[in-house]
């Protein structure tokens, strides 16, 4: 099956995912470099405008696999407004790792030092979640 797919290029697309394969049609770009990155965006109210604001290019994404992974990036980069890489989470990687490592009560101090607005992962129903809340809303 692969081999028909390599074959059927650049008509066919399969993209591996860890939860499964996709097979897709490949479709000429959106008329712009397409651009990619993260999921995990924090934007200004005017980045918002000025990705909603881009209704053809919203609409070429609507068919396309992971559009919030390239769709901002594309119109925000095209916009010519000033790009920041911060993402604004506190996060901790081993060098090597597909994942961000489990933050628990030892990375507390880490995470309010950091000034980052958010932070991840975290296991389910960790204390440390609560320690955060007790800081938050007190």
């Amino acid at each position: 099956l692969r081999r028909a797919i390599a074959a059927a290029r650049p008509v066919l697309t399969l993209r591996e995912m860890p939860w499964g394969h996709l097979l897709g049609v490949r479709r000429r770009g959106p008329g712009l470099p397409v651009r990619r990155g993260a999921d995990w965006l924090t934007l200004s109210r005017r980045a918002v405008e000025v990705v909603l604001g881009a209704p053809g290019l919203v609409r070429y994404y609507r068919r396309t696999v992971l559009s919030t992974e390239s769709l901002p990036h594309t119109a925000l980069y095209a916009s010519g407004l000033r790009l920041s890489g911060d993402t604004r989470r506190f996060s901790l990687w081993t060098p090597g790792a597909e994942h961000p490592a489990l933050l628990d009560r030892s990375h507390l101090d880490a995470m309010l030092g950091s000034g980052a607005d958010f932070a991840r992962k975290f296991p389910p129903d960790a204390p440390v979640l609560d320690d955060l809340d007790r800081v938050v809303f007190a």
